[in-house]
């Protein structure tokens, strides 16, 4: 100290004899934490992929099984609505046909058909008769339905919609006369649930921690299976591959969406990203265990490093992921 103040540091103040380790202990300090880095983000991107061909496959999956669903209830409600017993009484309703048509919808309510919520049967212009026999308001705005149903094949599955105090959809059927010409329609209301062995096949499709949805293309509803739930809170719709987001704005998931074909569907697979990403915890910790036995300093340096950068990794990927497709 010269004057009361204090001298400039400079590498020249440091004795010569202790330049060159210095200096060698500092490159492999940045070649350690430069290796370790790109050790992270190697095994981050390897579990990025290995979540988005797994989303891939399983909405493959699910959306085929329940494509083919759908279209084994559209075609048995379309084959009963063809019955010459329907057919007659949409033509002329009376009292004596009447009781032919109950039986032939006994198939398709409880406890013949577990997800029923009741039958109707219409005229191209009026409810003539509903199954179990109850009020005859009807559930919901068949308009759409009817409209498809007017022409090939003939059949439909509708909207998913609140149903009182469920969650549900109608399947629609062209009832056509002698003249093939549609003369009504027989329309069933389900429950949109899954039967034992359907949510059987889905967990171990799934596994424990995926979550699906199914909604309505037109973006009006989204479902768990048990309830309402919230849309998701970016576009799913228009986009092919995975996308990231926070459901309810604390959860960072992976998510994909896929159409189902012959619906006005869409399925929905999200896969939270602490899931995704366990390879790369589990490499976080192995790192902050050994501590990169070769440098103490620098291995703790490192796995600070990490934790620093983790979060705006999540940002850069979810912007990548988002913004690129």
């Amino acid at each position: 100290m010269k004057h009361g103040k204090l001298d400039t540091w400079s590498l020249s103040n440091i004795p010569f004899k202790y330049r060159l380790p210095l200096l060698i202990g500092t490159l492999l300090a940045l070649v350690i934490v430069a290796c370790g880095w790109a050790s992270y983000r190697a095994v981050e991107a390897s579990a990025f992929a290995a979540g988005r061909e797994r989303l891939q496959n399983l909405t493959q999956q699910l959306s085929g099984l329940l494509q083919q669903s759908a279209n084994n209830i559209a075609t048995k409600t379309a084959t009963v609505a063809n019955e010459p017993a329907i057919r007659g009484f949409v033509k002329s309703p009376s009292i004596g046909s009447q009781t032919e048509v109950q039986k032939l919808l006994q198939q398709f309510v409880a406890p013949q058909d577990a997800n029923s919520i009741r039958v109707e049967l219409w005229s191209t212009d009026r409810l003539l008769l509903v199954s179990p026999e109850s009020e005859a308001t009807p559930l919901g705005d068949l308009t759409p339905e009817f409209k498809q149903s007017a022409a090939e094949p003939f059949r439909s599955i509708g909207h998913i919609r609140q149903l009182k105090d469920t969650v549900g959809f109608p399947a629609v059927a062209a009832v056509k006369s002698d003249d093939g010409k549609v003369a009504g329609y027989l329309v069933r209301w389900r429950k949109l649930a899954a039967s034992a062995d359907t949510r059987q096949q889905m967990t171990r499709l799934l596994g424990t921690n995926a979550t699906l949805y199914l909604g309505n293309q037109a973006n009006d509803t989204w479902t768990d299976l048990a309830t309402i739930v919230a849309k998701p809170p970016l576009e799913v719709r228009a986009h092919e591959d995975v996308q990231m987001y926070d459901r309810d704005g604390n959860t960072p998931v992976l998510a994909l969406a896929r159409p189902i074909v012959g619906t006005p569907w869409l399925i929905l697979i999200e896969f939270p990203d602490d899931v995704v990403l366990k390879p790369v915890g589990g490499f976080e910790a192995n790192a902050d265990h050994r501590r990169l036995s070769v440098c103490d300093g620098c291995g703790q340096r490192f796995c600070v490093e990490l934790q620093h950068h983790r979060a705006a990794l999540r940002a850069y990927r979810r912007r990548n992921c988002n913004q690129s497709r």
